[in-house]
């Protein structure tokens, strides 16, 4: 680890080489360099926002601060007569510890390390998404694109990369042409997100964050997002402990289990709803088509009159049910 001043984060220093460069050996291309370090930290916002938000993703085309300074990569080096490039990045515990304080909603079984960074978590989705059967919960599809990304070094189809961490114990991982047209396949295999109607008992509110997460039963639960920009106190606090419905889109793993919920509307639970308390299935899912086809069926069994004093924000079911025969 080095720190630089006072006032700076302790960071941790990597090795990034580049390999199958058409150049004389040693030399490297400015726009190559470009393509190296953007793609890195593209991959390092994701993988960071991913385990502290639950999505790779900004809902705006601005980074919170937090990932800029998480995610602040400098070159310290370049290699003599070399194509490798010395690379330091914030330990994430120092840079953005509060922001990882929700990870059990998202992530639970990810362990952040003291002395982890941004890249750290790179190497962790890049060992995940060379797993077979890998269950995707450091990875997603935005992910994997920007891990491509760096295939385009040296001309497309032609590069690689090795990064690997400084002192005893150090990582690495190497990435070649057939890692990266992996990673493009898996990534058109994930399941794309989809609206669903969910249904639940609130137990659990974090008010300020707009997470809450919802337990459809048999010790399953899921976990939300309100995807408005405020989160009125008085809508959900009364429904604590008691069920409520949503309607949102969701997100799934790479193994088809559900990631988080963005939602959209939500009102109190009503006869009926029992039908929508199960997790939602994946597009690719053989149970899919059953399970909408079951949601929408369940207008026969419904009074939309009886759905008055509705909160702010939500929709009668029948509104919820028509969003769904679009999907």
């Amino acid at each position: 680890m080095t720190s630089t001043g006072d006032c700076a984060l302790d960071r941790k220093k990597y090795l990034l080489k580049l390999h199958g460069l058409p150049l004389a050996a040693g030399q490297i291309r400015a726009t190559d360099v470009v393509i190296a370090i953007d793609s890195l930290i593209r991959t390092a916002r994701g993988t960071t926002l991913l385990i502290a938000t639950g999505t790779s993703r900004t809902n705006s085309s601005k980074y919170p601060s937090w990932i800029v300074s998480a995610t602040d990569l400098m070159v310290v080096g370049v290699g003599r007569g070399s194509t490798t490039l010395e690379i330091s990045a914030p330990l994430l515990l120092d840079a953005a510890h509060d922001h990882f304080k929700y990870k059990d909603l998202w992530a639970p079984d990810v362990e952040i390390r003291e002395n982890d960074t941004s890249l750290d978590l790179v190497m962790d989705a890049i060992e995940e998404a060379k797993e077979d059967g890998s269950c995707g919960d450091r990875y997603d599809h935005e992910i994997l694109k920007s891990i491509s990304l760096l295939g385009n070094i040296g001309g497309k189809g032609g590069g690689a990369v090795t990064l690997l961490s400084f002192g005893s114990g150090g990582r690495n991982f190497s990435l070649g042409p057939e890692e990266f047209d992996r990673f493009k396949q898996l990534g058109k295999a994930l399941p794309s997100p989809s609206k669903h109607v969910i249904s639940g008992k609130l137990d659990r509110l974090q008010h300020s964050e707009r997470f809450f997460q919802i337990d459809v039963g048999n010790s399953k639960k899921v976990s939300v997002t309100w995807a408005g920009e405020i989160l009125d106190r008085e809508t959900l606090e009364p429904m604590w402990g008691s069920k409520m419905t949503v309607i949102g889109k969701v997100s799934f793993k790479a193994n088809g289990d559900v990631r988080r919920v963005e939602a959209h509307g939500l009102r109190r639970f009503e006869d009926g709803d029992e039908l929508f308390q199960q997790l939602p299935k994946p597009r690719y899912h053989p149970n899919y088509r059953k399970h909408v086809l079951s949601q929408l069926r369940v207008r026969e069994k419904l009074d939309p009159l009886g759905l008055a004093n509705r909160w702010p924000g939500d929709e009668p079911i029948e509104g919820l049910l028509k969003q769904l025969e679009e999907l």
